[in-house]
């Protein structure tokens, strides 16, 4: 018998949270440009910045094992270097 070995994806609830964001960020941005549909009215006038909002908010969600998003900035960048 062979041992099949499997990959664990330990995805936080903030990560999840953060995809959420950007992917409803992308699909307000696609309904209100190429539709003309606008799915946050109740923002009134700012919801013309409602998927930039949204999108940075879900980006700024930090990877795991950072403590901030500063943190895997960091990480990135000096990952880089070599």
């Amino acid at each position: 018998m062979r041992k099949v070995k499997t990959e664990e994806t330990n995805m936080s609830g903030k990560q999840v949270l953060g995809g959420l964001l950007v992917g409803f960020a992308v699909i307000d941005f696609a309904a209100s440009w190429g539709a003309g549909v606008n799915l946050t009215p109740f923002f009134g006038p700012l919801s013309a910045f409602s998927p930039m909002v949204f999108g940075f908010i879900g980006m700024a969600v930090p990877p795991k094992g950072a403590k901030t998003i500063f943190d895997s900035l960091k990480r990135y960048y000096y990952s880089r270097q070599s």
